[in-house]
Order: structure tokens, then C-alpha cells, then sequence
């Protein structure tokens, strides 16, 4: 499709790409680039209602796309905050309302904000906004109102490209994170920090915090905001909250058809790496933490293939040069961006919008966002829960409330070390076995075995007139978690099968594990 507005003109700059080394089938120009017609001068009206009119049609979101997913619109009458939401308002889309907020941003107008408080001489690695957490805008818009004496460009790269490079370069780690997806950890301090691009705790999920709460009513309203996208939260002794995510990072844009990449690995593997935070406890040398992403399983991602993976999206970015006025739209399950150090004043704003439907996950992305379960075979599980292949859910610690241990009328839990570094808890009255935890391996999950859930939790309640009238008798029931809670994802044998009775059936579903030293084992 080719530009037809009367308004707005095609042009090309310096570094443009071309979509079909993405793996389009088509070749354009990566951005598109548009610039008001010479003999058109719009007011803010006119050109407001010019690109809304653009956008009914459906020609600019289609051209949007066939371009690889942006657009960069110069010419405009944009000189202020309010300007600027007034020409991404006539984009058409919904606000998207941030949750849990990594950068330091002000409301200036209507859904609109400063992009990145940071200071300028920190960079921002390629990214997708929120490709983090399970809750992230479909669309962002930016707006440059003035321009820094040097630097402080917005590099943009293509998600499907770099999916569809990656694929090509590395096919094994490609799998790996199709497989296991990507694990963030954010760890937020208790006072605002100047000196990086991260916030607080109360910036990114204070909202409903106010001035005469206590410290527990203050913890109470956090945790109700991170559980909106999170039940994987641990609160240090410093007063700081460390938020884990573990979410798909190879996904499927929905428009196009194509394997996307959309997460925060490379920005995150940037930022621990340019603060010298690439090892435990990942404290950088501006006094924040930067904890290196890992695949969703817990695993250490290879450096190499950290490095590879930011050096194809280095390698692909082009340099957004801002002019005043300017405003860009990028599809954020297509395009990731990123930030250059700049010198002098520079103001760039960011507005996020949302619009349904636009993503999908495969199968593999699927798993890694249902519950996890397992099924062990080792000969400790088998004899402390007499049974030939327990089922156990895997859940954030944070998620579990456990009464005190080892209390002295023995009515509480008792802990087992069946081994260093794993804690099997039982009750202490009954003698049933109730969770098990690898220290190590998986401090921040807790492994919770299925056959400990109250029958109501399990199974459902009987449905009113339905009663238990004759042993063993099918009742009618309703609720419950059975389908959800024992669909086992993987099953480890530890070389303990018994072969034609433990390894066949619906108990060990999934991957296998037939040793303690196979890939993908907890414990290697």
C-alpha cells in the first residue's frame, strides 16, 4: 500500500532498514517515515483531525504494519505536553494503565509522561515496554518537544527481525527460550534513586499508598499492586522488594503471523553488565541491584548467548534523530527501542495505549504461564508420601503462609533435611508430608504436593442435595482445582522407574527426566 493522504508525504533517512531482512515478504523502509506536505502548514486541529481520519480508514495502522511496525510523523504542530496527547489521542487507542513501574515517570497531560527520568548519561538498552510482565501495552506513541545539544537518540529494532536472526544464529537458545521463557527479577529500593533508570518501591506500586499509612497498612496496599502481574515478591531487611516475573519471551504477532520476540532480556543483561553486576548478589556500582535474567526455569542463561542476543539487537537499531514535534508510533509486540546519552536539554514524552487481541502465545508459552506441576520418583518422595509418583505444585513462596515450626505441643510443622540444601516440612500432629523445597536450586518457590489440599480446593464442593450417602459413590461437585492442578508438566525418575507401572499414564505427563543429571534438572 502506498502513502494516500493528501496530507503527509513519504521521505528516508540515514539508516532505514528494510522489513524484508526480517523476514517479511515484502520490502519497505523500516520505519515509515511521513512529513507534512511542503505547501501544508496544519494548526494542532488540522492535524489532528487529519491523522484521526487517517486511522478510521484503517490505511495507517495497515501501513503501520506492512512497514514493520512504526512510523515516525515530523511536520506536526507539536509544541507541548497537551499537543502531544491530542495527536496521540486521534490514533484511536484505549489508555493503558501502568502496573509496576521500573522507570521514574510525571503525568504532564493526558495519558501522557516523561519517558524515562534517568539521567542522561545512562543508556537504556533495546526493549520491549513491559516485556517483562504478563500486563504490557499493545502501542506506544513519543514525542520530542525539545531537542539536546548531542546524542540522546531513540534507537528502534525490530522484535520480529531479531526472532527471526536469532533463529537463524543460534537455534538452540532460540528453543531454550521458546521452551523455558524468561525469569526477571526487579529489585526496588525503599528511597528513590537518581543515580539509574529503575524507581522505588512506592514509585512502581505505590499508587494507593498515602502520607499517614503505617509500615503494614504500607506493605498491605504494595502487595495488593504486585499481585496484580506477580505472586513471586520477597520484602529484604533494607526495606526494598525484589518482584520476580517469569513470562514467554518468543511469542506470536497476531496481525502479521509472525514469531515475535517481545521481553526485556537484552535490556536487562545490558544495564547488570554496564554496572558490573553480572555476578550474585548482582549489586551494581551505583548501589542498586541488578539481578541478570535467566530462563524461566531458574537456570543461568550462557553468556554467550546473552551477549549474542544483545549484540543482533545493537546491530539492529535505527537511530530515531529526533527534530521538535516529532511523534512516533511503534507497535510494541513488533518493535522494541532503546535510549542514547545525550548532552544538553532534551525532552522526550511517552504515552502507552492498549488494543486487544494483538499477541498470542504458542503451546510452549502457554505451560510456562499455567500452574507448574511435577511428578517425583525418587525413593525419598516415594517412602515420606507412600506413593509410587506424588504430584507436586510448584508455587512462589511468598504465596504460602505456613504456621510457626517445630512448636512444642508438636501441633505444627516439622522440617526434614533430607539433603543440605532440601527441606521436606510435614505436620507435626498427623505426620503428613506437606511441602518440599530445594534451597539452592529454588529459594524463592516451594514445591506443595497436590494430595494436601483440602477436598474442597481438589475436588469441589458437593452440589446441594448431593451428599456422600454410600462409600465411594460419584457425587456431583462444583469448583475445585483437579484439571488445572494435575496436569504434570514434567516427571523426574532420578533412575527409579518401574518400568510399565511409573512410567505410563496421566502421572507422568510431560517432559522426563530419567537421571538427576539431565538437562533441565532441578538439581544440576
Amino acid at each position: 500500500m502506498t502513502v494516500s493522504d493528501s496530507s503527509f508525504t513519504e521521505f528516508t533517512f540515514a539508516g532505514q532498514q528494510q522489513v524484508r531482512d526480517f523476514g517479511y515478504e515484502v520490502d519497505q523502509p523500516f520505519p515509515l517515515a511521513l512529513k507534512a506536505k511542503d505547501d501544508w502548514e496544519p494548526t494542532l486541529d488540522e492535524a489532528v483531525y487529519s491523522i484521526e481520519k487517517w486511522t478510521k480508514s484503517g490505511q495507517l495502522l495497515q501501513l503501520v504494519q506492512e512497514h514493520g511496525g512504526a512510523v515516525l510523523f515530523r511536520g506536526l504542530p507539536v509544541k507541548t505536553a497537551d499537543d502531544y496527547s491530542r495527536v496521540a489521542h486521534a490514533l484511536g487507542f484505549s489508555w493503558h494503565e501502568e502496573v509496576g513501574r521500573p522507570p521514574l515517570r510525571t503525568v504532564l497531560a493526558p495519558n501522557v509522561k516523561t519517558a524515562n527520568e534517568g539521567p542522561p548519561e545512562m543508556p537504556i538498552w533495546p526493549h520491549n515496554e513491559y516485556g517483562w510482565s504478563t500486563i504490557n501495552p499493545a502501542w506506544l506513541t513519543f514525542s520530542c518537544l525539545h531537542t539536546p545539544a548531542s546524542g540522546g537518540t531513540t534507537p528502534i529494532i525490530s522484535s520480529i527481525g531479531l526472532a527471526h536472526v536469532l533463529h537463524q544464529r543460534s537455534p538452540e537458545f532460540f528453543q531454550k527460550l521458546l521452551e523455558k521463557g524468561v525469569r526477571y527479577v526487579y529489585r526496588y529500593g525503599k528511597e528513590e534513586v537518581k543515580s539509574n533508570t529503575g524507581t522505588s518501591v512506592l514509585g512502581a506500586y505505590g499508587q494507593n499508598v498515602r502520607p499517614k499509612d503505617d509500615d503494614a497498612t504500607v506493605r498491605i496496599k504494595v502487595e495488593k499492586e504486585v499481585r496484580r502481574h506477580s505472586e513471586r515478591f520477597e520484602w529484604h531487611d533494607d526495606g526494598s522488594l525484589s518482584v520476580t516475573h517469569i513470562v514467554p519471551i518468543i511469542r506470536k504477532h497476531v496481525e502479521t503471523g509472525f514469531t515475535t520476540w517481545f521481553g526485556n532480556l537484552t535490556s536487562a543483561y545490558g544495564r547488570s553488565r554496564h554496572h558490573g553486576a553480572t555476578q550474585p548478589p548482582y549489586l551494581g556500582d551505583d548501589g542498586s541491584y541488578h539481578p541478570l535474567p535467566e530462563y524461566g526455569d531458574g537456570t543461568r542463561i550462557e553468556t554467550e548467548y546473552l551477549e549474542l542476543a544483545l549484540s543482533i539487537a545493537e546491530g539492529m537499531q535505527v537511530d530515531i534523530e529526533w527534530q521538535a514535534g516529532d511523534v512516533v508510533l511503534l507497535d510494541n509486540y513488533a518493535v522494541m527501542h532503546s535510549r542514547r546519552p545525550w548532552t544538553g536539554k532534551r525532552t522526550v514524552l511517552a504515552a502507552l495505549w492498549d488494543q486487544k487481541g494483538r499477541v498470542e502465545d504458542f503451546q510452549e508459552g502457554v505451560n510456562i504461564l499455567q500452574p507448574q506441576c511435577s511428578s517425583c520418583q525418587c525413593t525419598q518422595c516415594r517412602k515420606w508420601l507412600s506413593s509410587l509418583h506424588p504430584i507436586a505444585l510448584t508455587i512462589p513462596l511468598s504465596n504460602l503462609s505456613l504456621p510457626a515450626t517445630d512448636s512444642k505441643d508438636g501441633s505444627q510443622l516439622k522440617t526434614f533435611n533430607s539433603s543440605p540444601d532440601c527441606e521436606r516440612k510435614f505436620c507435626g500432629s498427623c505426620g503428613s508430608g506437606l511441602t518440599f523445597q530445594n534451597l539452592n536450586a529454588m529459594p524463592d518457590t516451594v514445591e506443595l504436593w497436590i494430595g494436601t489440599l483440602d477436598e474442597e480446593v481438589l475436588i469441589g464442593k458437593p452440589k446441594s442435595g448431593s451428599a456422600d450417602s454410600i462409600p465411594g459413590e460419584q457425587v456431583e461437585r462444583e469448583g475445585g482445582w483437579s484439571q488445572e492442578l494435575c496436569q504434570v508438566k514434567e516427571t523426574l525418575f532420578w533412575g527409579h522407574r518401574i518400568e510399565g507401572v511409573t512410567d505410563i499414564g496421566s502421572g507422568v505427563n510431560g517432559k522426563k527426566w530419567w537421571d538427576m543429571i539431565g538437562e533441565g534438572s532441578p538439581f544440576n
